[in-house]
């Protein structure tokens, strides 16, 4: 049952229309709640709580993940280049690694 669930929002994930999509979480919702599985119970907590934000990518499309990206990469350079004496250095790494120079 919860791998069918699973499949059940990936589905979601792939409607295009906003409306289509609130009437299946609404009934995905329900499913587990009439299942009882537990583990499911935080991920719909989290949908719902996110769930205004998450519908606008389906008005318009686009996410953040270019920015998420660029964020991690970032992260990376900086664990990497721990002990860097200066932070115009570290500014140097940061932009030739994200620019992929």
């Amino acid at each position: 049952m919860a791998w069918e669930l699973k499949e059940e929002f990936r589905d979601i994930l792939q409607m295009q229309d906003e409306k289509n999509v609130l009437q299946a979480l609404n009934c995905w919702y329900e499913r587990i709640s009439n299942y009882k599985l537990t583990p499911f119970y935080a991920a719909c907590k989290t949908i719902k709580r996110w769930e205004e934000k998450n519908l606008n990518y389906f008005d318009s499309g686009i996410t953040n993940g270019f920015a998420e990206g660029i964020n991690n990469k970032i992260k990376l350079v900086k664990r990497i280049g721990y002990g860097v004496p200066n932070i115009f250095n570290m500014k140097i790494r940061i932009f030739m690694s994200v620019l992929e120079i």
